[in-house]
Order: C-alpha cells, then sequence, then structure tokens
C-alpha cells in the first residue's frame, strides 16, 4: 500500500495499515497489525468538510497497535494475547464520563482497538443504554488533533518538552508557592471519582497552599441549595419516577437533558406502556422553551420562566388555602402568604387555559402520594423552595428514593470563591494554578475576567486531551489520557460503584491526570510510572471499599469480578431526609414575573457545555427539536416573531446589562412570548479544526452577579439588525395557510382529510383516499 497521492493532499504516502507475520512460517497469518499512517500530515481542513478527519480517524481505528485483558494488565500488540482470535470481537465493561452521570458501557474491541461504545446491561442505572456523547467517546479516541507530547510555552510559540522535564521544573514551582506562601489553585469539573478525591487530598497535603475549585457550566447547585433550605442538610434524593402517576415537570428537560437521562427516560417509560392504561401515567409540563420533555408532554402549557415561582404558589393556594389539605391549612402564617395567589387570576393575567390547569390540580390532588412536581435545574432557589412544599402538601416525598440520593464529593466553588481567587490572582498571591482538564476561560462568566486575572498568575499549567482556551492561556499544556486509556471508578449516588478500565494503550506520550498529580505530590520528579494510578487505584479499593463490603472472597477474585461487571452495588445507609423546615418558606425573597423579553440559556443537547466541539458525529447530530445542525441560535416563539418584525435566519442583536450578543433566529413554535432561549457550548475559539467557530459564543450574556439565577436572564433588549445567516436543519416545517383543497399536497392525495364524525361512521375512508 505504498500508492503516490497529490502532493497537494499534505500527505506524501498511504500507507495505511502493514500487517506484521508474529507466527514465523506462516505468512497467512495476521495476528497483529502496526500503526503507519502519520497522522501528523494531516491537513488542515474546513468544519464543514470534517468527514477527511473522520476518515483519518477511521483508519488510525483500523492502525491499533495493542490490546488490553481485562485483569489489569496492558499487553503491546506484537506480543500476541492468548485467548485473542482475530476477526472476533471482545467486550470491556467501564464507565463514560461524557457528563457527570456515570454511565455504565460496554467497548467493543476487535484485534486490540476499541471500535464501539455501548450501555452496559448489567448497570443498574443505565441498563444497557447509552446517550449520544457516549457512543461518540471513541471518535475523540482516534481524534488526530489531540495532544501527542509535553509542551512549554517560549515567547508567544510553544515548543515540545519531556515528561522529566514537566516533573522537575513543575515540583520545584509547587514548593516555592509553599514555601512564600502563595496560592496552588486546581479547577476541576465535579469530582466524582473517590480515589481521585483521594488524590487531591494527598496533593493537598503535600502542598498546604493548594484549594480546589470546582464547577460546571450547568448544575443543580439551585436545586442542592433550596434542598438544604428546605430540609437541612443532605442531597436531594433520587426519584421513583416508575411511581409518579402524575408527573409536573416545571422548566425541567428531565428526558432531554437534566439528570441522569438515560436511567429518567427507563423509569418514566415503564409507566406509559399503551397496553397497561389503567396504570398510564400523565405528564404535565410548563416551560417557555422547547424541549424534548415539552414535546413528549401529555398536557403543555407555555409560560415564562419568571411565572413559575407564581405557579406553584397559586397551586399551594388551591390546596392548602383553598381545599384545607395537610396539616399547613392549619398555620395562619402560611395560609396568609398562599391567600396573595390564586390560581384563576394566574391563569388570567397570563392567558392560560383555565380548563387544563383545573385538570392539573385535580389530577395533583387526586394522586397524592403518587405524584411528583419537579422544577428545573435553571429555575431559582425559591422555586425550588416552594416546590419542595408543594410535594410536602401533596405527600409526595413517598416517592422520594431513600435507600438512594446523589453524591457530592467536591463542593461547588461560590461566586464569592471565584472572587476571592481572581482578586488574589490579580494581587500576585497565587502561584500555581493548574487547570485540570477544565476550560475556565471558556465556561466561567465574562465579567469575572478571568483570562486576564491568569496572565499575572506565573506559572498556569492545563492538563488536557485537546486544545482549549485555558490552554492557550497557560505555561504549560500537558497531555492526559482518553477515558478508553484510564483506569479510575466513580460514585455519584449511594451504594453504587462504577469502574472504568483502559481498553487501549496510551496512543500518544500522555499521561493519566491523577497519575499526573500523585508524582507530584510525592515531591520526586523520578516517581511516575506507567501503573501508578492503578495501584493506587487497587490500594484503595482493597483497603477501603472491600473492607466495608466484608466479602467473603479474596480481594483478588472480588477485584476481577468487579472489572468484568464494572460496577459493584451495595447497601448503604441513607436516612430519612428530616421534617421540611416551615422557616425556609416564610423567608423566601420571590421575583415577581414581569414584561420585556426573557433570555434562557441552556446547554446543548449533542455538545453540552462545549467540551465536544470537535466532534464531528456530534456536529452533525440533528437537534432533536429543531433538527439544526453545526449551530446554534435564538429561538423564539411566532407571536414574539411577528412582534419584531422577524423571519427565520435573520439577524437580532441581544443586550443583557451592557452584555450583547448577534445571533441568527429561529421561529420555534410552542416556545412563550418573549422568551429567547439560546444553547451555549458553542462558539469556540481554540476547539480545533472541527469545533472551532462553530456557532455564536452566547456564554458572554452569562453574569456572576444575576440575581434571578445563572441562566436566566431579565430585563433583556432584542433589536433586529441588518443581514441574515442561513440556519442548516435536515427537516423544516410549516403551517398550512388557507383550506387544505388548494394545496398541491392534498391535489396530489399527500394529505388525507375528514372529520371525527366521518371516521366513526367509516374508520377506512382514510385508506380509500379521495373520492
Amino acid at each position: 500500500m505504498s500508492d503516490k497521492l497529490n502532493e497537494s493532499s499534505g500527505l506524501k504516502e498511504s500507507r495505511g495499515v502493514v500487517i506484521s507475520n508474529l507466527k514465523a512460517g506462516t505468512e497467512e497469518t495476521s495476528a497483529g497489525v502496526v500503526n503507519e499512517l502519520g497522522l501528523s500530515y494531516i491537513p488542515k481542513v474546513s468544519r464543514r468538510k470534517f468527514l477527511a478527519l473522520l476518515a483519518a480517524s477511521a483508519s488510525f481505528a483500523t492502525a491499533g497497535c495493542s490490546s488490553y485483558r481485562d485483569k489489569g494488565e496492558i499487553i503491546p500488540y506484537n506480543r500476541e494475547p492468548v485467548d485473542v482470535i482475530p476477526g472476533i470481537s471482545d467486550y470491556y465493561a467501564s464507565t463514560c464520563t461524557g457528563c457527570s452521570q456515570a454511565c455504565g458501557i460496554l467497548i467493543k474491541t476487535r484485534e486490540g482497538r476499541p471500535i464501539k461504545v455501548d450501555g452496559n446491561p448489567e448497570h443498574p442505572v443505565n441498563r444497557g443504554k447509552i446517550c449520544a456523547r457516549g457512543q461518540a467517546s471513541i471518535l475523540s479516541l482516534y481524534d488526530p488533533e489531540r495532544l501527542r507530547q509535553p509542551r512549554r510555552r517560549v515567547g508567544a510559540r510553544f515548543s515540545d518538552v519531556s515528561w522529566s522535564d514537566v516533573d522537575n521544573a513543575i515540583i520545584r514551582v509547587l514548593n516555592e508557592s509553599v514555601s512564600t506562601g502563595k496560592e496552588i489553585a486546581i479547577i476541576a469539573h465535579t469530582i466524582i471519582s473517590p480515589t481521585a478525591k483521594k488524590v487531591l487530598d494527598a496533593f493537598v497535603s503535600t502542598y498546604p497552599t493548594t484549594r480546589v475549585y470546582s464547577y460546571e457550566l450547568f448544575s443543580n447547585e439551585m436545586r442542592t441549595a433550596a434542598w438544604r433550605k428546605s430540609y437541612g442538610d443532605g442531597q436531594f434524593p433520587l426519584i421513583r419516577w416508575e411511581k409518579a402517576k402524575i408527573i409536573l415537570a416545571l422548566e425541567s428537560d428531565f428526558l432531554g437533558t437534566e439528570g441522569n437521562v438515560m436511567e429518567q427516560m427507563r423509569m418514566y417509560a415503564l409507566l406509559r406502556d399503551c397496553g397497561n392504561l389503567k396504570d398510564f401515567s400523565r405528564l404535565y409540563v410548563v416551560e417557555g422553551g422547547m424541549s424534548v420533555t415539552g414535546m413528549n408532554a401529555d398536557y403543555r402549557i407555555r409560560l415564562r420562566p419568571d411565572a413559575q415561582f407564581e405557579l406553584v404558589m397559586s397551586l399551594l393556594n388551591e390546596f392548602v388555602v383553598q381545599k384545607g389539605v395537610s396539616r399547613f391549612a392549619r398555620n395562619q402564617r402560611i395560609v396568609s402568604i398562599l391567600q396573595e395567589y390564586s390560581l384563576q387570576q394566574f391563569a388570567s393575567r397570563h392567558q392560560l387555559d383555565r380548563d387544563v390547569l383545573s385538570r392539573l390540580a385535580s389530577d395533583l390532588l387526586d394522586n397524592r402520594a403518587a405524584s411528583i412536581v419537579y422544577a428545573g435545574d435553571r429555575l431559582p432557589e425559591p422555586v425550588h423552595i416552594a416546590v419542595n412544599f408543594l410535594n410536602e402538601v401533596l405527600d409526595n416525598a413517598k416517592l422520594y428514593r431513600d435507600e438512594e440520593s446523589v453524591l457530592s464529593l467536591v463542593n461547588f466553588a461560590t461566586k464569592e470563591d471565584w472572587e476571592t481567587l481572581i482578586k488574589n490572582m490579580r494581587a500576585g498571591e497565587v502561584g500555581v494554578v493548574i487547570h485540570y482538564d477544565s476550560n475556565p476561560v471558556y465556561h466561567l462568566p465574562i465579567d469575572f475576567a478571568y483570562a486576564e486575572a491568569i496572565r499575572k498568575v506565573p506559572t498556569v499549567i492545563s492538563l488536557v486531551q485537546n486544545e482549549n482556551e485555558s490552554s492557550a492561556n497557560s505555561h504549560w499544556v500537558l497531555p492526559i489520557n482518553h477515558d478508553l486509556e484510564s483506569w479510575n471508578d466513580f460514585k455519584t449516588r449511594t451504594g453504587l460503584y462504577s469502574l472504568q478500565q483502559p481498553v487501549i494503550y496510551p496512543l500518544y506520550n500522555t499521561r493519566q491526570k491523577e497519575a499526573v498529580l500523585l508524582a507530584w505530590s510525592s515531591g520526586d520528579k523520578s516517581a511516575y510510572r506507567e501503573d501508578l494510578y492503578h495501584e493506587y487505584l487497587m490500594k484503595r479499593w482493597e483497603e477501603e471499599v472491600y473492607h466495608e463490603l466484608k466479602l467473603e472472597v479474596d480481594f483478588k477474585t472480588f477485584w476481577y469480578g468487579a472489572l468484568h461487571d464494572g460496577v459493584v452495588s451495595f447497601k448503604e445507609r441513607t436516612g430519612k431526609p428530616p421534617s421540611f423546615k416551615i422557616d425556609s418558606l416564610y423567608d423566601l425573597k420571590p421575583h415577581k414575573s414581569g414584561e420585556g423579553f426573557i433570555v434562557l440559556l441552556s446547554p446543548s443537547y449533542a455538545l453540552g457545555d462545549g467540551r465536544f466541539s470537535n466532534n464531528g458525529w456530534l456536529q452533525e447530530l440533528p437537534h432533536p427539536v429543531s433538527k439544526v445542525v453545526w449551530d446554534n441560535y435564538a429561538a423564539v416563539a411566532p407571536e414574539t416573531a411577528s412582534q419584531l418584525g422577524l423571519t427565520s435566519n435573520d439577524l437580532i442583536e441581544i443586550h443583557v446589562d451592557g452584555r450583547v450578543v448577534i445571533l441568527p433566529v429561529f421561529i420555534q413554535f410552542g416556545m412563550a412570548r418573549d422568551t429567547i432561549a439560546i444553547e451555549l457550548g458553542y462558539g469556540r475559539s481554540n476547539a480545533g479544526t472541527i469545533g472551532s467557530g462553530v456557532g455564536v459564543n452566547a456564554n458572554v450574556l452569562m453574569s456572576k452577579g444575576n440575581e434571578f439565577s445563572p441562566w436566566i436572564y431579565l430585563g433583556a433588549k432584542v433589536v433586529k439588525v441588518p443581514g441574515r445567516y442561513e440556519l442548516v436543519s435536515t427537516l423544516e416545517n410549516h403551517v398550512f395557510t388557507g383550506t387544505l383543497d388548494n394545496t398541491m399536497l392534498f391535489n396530489r392525495d399527500i394529505i388525507r382529510e375528514g372529520t371525527l364524525e366521518q371516521y366513526i361512521k367509516d374508520p377506512d375512508f382514510l385508506k380509500r383516499g379521495a373520492e
């Protein structure tokens, strides 16, 4: 395979794969393959032509040169492993970290190279299902633009360095920071690995001026804060969705982007069996945007996000004051608070269907202890507290899974934490910043001015797989392993551990990020070895997990079994939540719904917070609602578009407290009036050939000091500006105007219509077509 290619292609020679003769004297044997495709020669291509890179990724997948044995040994494929038969697939259980839910996965491998990711049917949470990001993670493994060598900034450029030079230099600056009393800041996403948490603790022990800052672009911090105020302690419990006869979702996309969607979909579907109408559930959705959950609703109500609190309080008035439901009806202070609200007046003020609201109230009342009211993560804390109280009134706490609750290993950094850190950066009191597989330059609200602040820090380190906006502002850029090259464990809820194991030897000169911190924690520049974190993980499991479970089998048997299954389930006491603290309701300071435009920010269904922007599969994935690909946009209701004189693909300028962004318009049916819905995760400036420059960075609208919610902004100003931008959608829709018999679709018998009366008399009339 040595055919010469056109010189303009950027590839000197197509060498592809070379079959090795691993068994002497047997030319027919092809038990091993050797990677000889020079990915460094791949030319830059347009994001619209990512298939060229995809082809290179696929070529690399066929040229993988290593295999993995599921008892903990990485075996190079130039030594033929025992029991491996060419052409026969092997499957390995592991864990996906595409988000913070840690779903179980099965990785399909052929001749030592992973080629497919699916859900693990043995995992009790997702039970064989996996989202698009999990499936697309295989493409990220073979991304030709992954970082391959450690780099150090020299002037305006980066140059390759050795890991030994990195360890020597970084350990020195860490010690200098401690000796001078300067802070070492580790900035990370959600920490869901107990062993990784122990690594961070060991690092802090060695370098005591260290602080860990955890964050997510989208999180459940509002829900968690409200739960603690409502009940005093603990985490929001998991919900028995399969027991909920009535579900009221308030600006919540629990079937699309919030929580463990794989689990919630499965549990929700259990009561949607058309063959069992007696136990069929009913879903009400009240939202300003249009979500996957909203599209699945039996009853859907369009409502601005800032009116959700008033809706909940009006329902409470209906139950507690008007109907005398629950013991709280005897609390005069509660009654006096709720008397300010009325469900009928609320319906009139917001032009809602009173019959639907009455049916909603009746369904909730008739299904006490068998319904759930669920507020979305983006809604402000007062709404969540009011919803907690509403569930108490309706006795819905019985649907909380007391045996399982969400865990938080490291609390999120508060606004005050970030302000203090950035103030210290500017004052020269921070010696080292470590971006621990994170991208705060892109994610943090722009008014923190984080990018400017880190320029005052003498040593900024980024541990990342691919270049990003934060690594571009760093002094050291250190490549880390992909998940499929890594060991780890995860615990996102009580009573459940998930394991992650590598299925391929690291493709490049990368290290696992936990092992990097472990080596630095030792203070010895020669401490790193390839199995450092693997041994650390096994030791913790033997001393802590295995010891606590008190099993009769030996640890080796237990460990191999856990790796085989990918998950360990056990009983763990969580305790029932304490009673509702009524004082939390007394202290509420709600925002009343107002006038003007409201901006609703949400995560991308495909790209999440933007960290998967360079994955072409996900960019090509049509939006589940609009079917738009390769872009974000400002979704508006037809009424809002008419008010502003807009059509789809027009450009609008959105002003939020002095912050401005220009976006193309997408007219979305089902949106609430005067609501502008925008997905984040786009507009990356340093994401790679595929992801850079795709869409618009609407993160600039976020503010550290927004009083309502970090993701909902009131009082926005919207102005139409000159120009148009063509959004690409795989499916378009329009509204028929006039009668159907005037349309080509009707004349060609594509659309057939009739009345209910016709159908009752003759159910088969549609089959015969026009007569």
